[in-house]
């Protein structure tokens, strides 16, 4: 967004700009402009590419309360 906001308010050519911002071709600004005109800022954003990474599934522990009498229900706190 930097550099295509210099090149309107300045008014330079992509040449110009993409040698200002050291960027290797000013085709590449060009194509950010006309991505810029079509869809907006969100077309710039760039998206994440490959594979979703795998979620490790977690066991969830459930406290159960312990039967009355166990020996476990001697020891487990009153809530």
């Amino acid at each position: 967004m930097n550099v295509l906001n210099y090149m309107n308010e300045t008014g330079t050519s992509s040449r110009d700009t993409a040698a200002l911002f050291i960027i290797s071709s000013p085709g590449m600004i060009r194509n950010w402009k006309l991505k810029f005109e079509v869809g907006g800022y969100d077309a710039l954003v760039s998206k994440k590419k490959g594979h979703p990474s795998m979620k490790k599934e977690t066991k969830k522990t459930t406290k159960s309360t312990p039967a009355e009498g166990s020996v476990e229900a001697l020891f487990h706190p009153l809530v």
